[in-house]
């Protein structure tokens, strides 16, 4: 069975939380999330997923991402494709800056979702790419389908990761002291 927690970013502060409650009210073998703001694009999309790590040479998979659209969310208009870009030093692509994975593509093994302790629930901003930096150093492999199965619509200001206010700001200063903390080794390397 497959659980598909739907997860709001009207309550900034309990995002985390909320996804975290859900996750462990799931009784599925596998968790993916869709932002409430988000679509995912192909119907085939779990099927796939679920196809690919059955049929991985890998071993401890962690998690399965597709590619996906960003789509600014006034116009409608497309502006990149992304696709998951998984060779290479993973960790240290993404300990910079995320953008190459995005959690309306992920499909994750709930076992592994509660091994790495889900969400952060201290930080309200990168709770996203802080679940895939710890997915990483807990040494769990991802693997990719590089193919667009989702839209992830940008540009709103009433976003968690956007904005030009105060309060947009302090939360963004606060998640890149938070990820320059908790990484500071990962970061000396």
């Amino acid at each position: 069975t497959l659980w598909l927690l739907i997860k709001s970013d009207l309550f900034l502060s309990k995002v985390a939380y909320s996804t975290n409650k859900g996750v462990k009210l799931a009784k599925g073998e596998y968790i993916a999330l869709l932002g409430d703001d988000d679509e995912w694009t192909s119907k085939s999309k779990i099927e796939n997923q679920l196809s690919c790590i059955k049929n991985s040479k890998k071993s401890n998979i962690g998690a399965v991402f597709t590619g996906f659209r960003y789509i600014d969310d006034l116009t409608k208009k497309e502006i990149e494709n992304v696709y998951p870009k998984i060779d290479g030093n993973l960790l240290k692509k993404i300990l910079v800056k995320n953008g190459i994975l995005a959690s309306t593509t992920v499909l994750m093994p709930s076992g592994v979702w509660q091994s790495i302790g889900g969400y952060n629930e201290n930080i309200t901003r990168g709770i996203d790419s802080d679940l895939f930096r710890r997915l990483l150093i807990a040494n769990y492999n991802i693997v990719s389908i590089n193919k667009i199965m989702a839209n992830v619509f940008i540009g709103r200001k009433d976003r968690m990761g956007y904005g030009s206010s105060s309060e947009s700001l302090e939360m963004h200063i606060r998640s890149e002291k938070y990820k320059l903390n908790r990484f500071k080794l990962i970061f000396e390397k």
